[in-house]
């Protein structure tokens, strides 16, 4: 069985492109260690950073579920705007489904905000 070996460093030096500058915020610098510089910087927060950078990630993430409801209603309008305005199946439950999930949203929203209420 034959295995063909393509070799890539010849490639660089006939490259058309090598004359290229690197694009803004490249770093030509390789860092294997990115995991671990994180964890380490993760290491040097004091305990109230974490617990402020904690809840600042769980307001975002609260405010983030109180909205979602909001940034669907656009995205249902253009649905029913493109099923039409004929009495179909497909049309009639595409306005169902539009009038019924601002109350699914309503019904869960508790079960949502537990996870982000501060337990004491």
């Amino acid at each position: 069985m034959a295995t063909t070996v393509l070799e890539y460093s010849a490639l660089e030096r006939t490259s058309k492109n090598r004359h290229l500058p690197s694009p803004p915020g490249f770093s030509s610098v390789v860092t294997t260690n990115k995991g671990k510089e994180a964890a380490s910087k993760a290491n040097a927060m004091t305990p109230k950073e974490k617990a402020d950078r904690n809840e600042e990630l769980k307001a975002k993430r609260a405010w983030d579920l109180a909205t979602s409801p909001a940034k669907q209603l656009p995205m249902q309008m253009m649905m029913v705007y493109f099923s039409g305005g004929g009495v179909q199946i497909f049309s009639m439950g595409m306005v169902a489904m539009l009038l019924a999930s601002p109350f699914k949203a309503f019904a869960g929203m508790n079960e949502g905000e537990l996870g982000y209420i501060a337990r004491e």
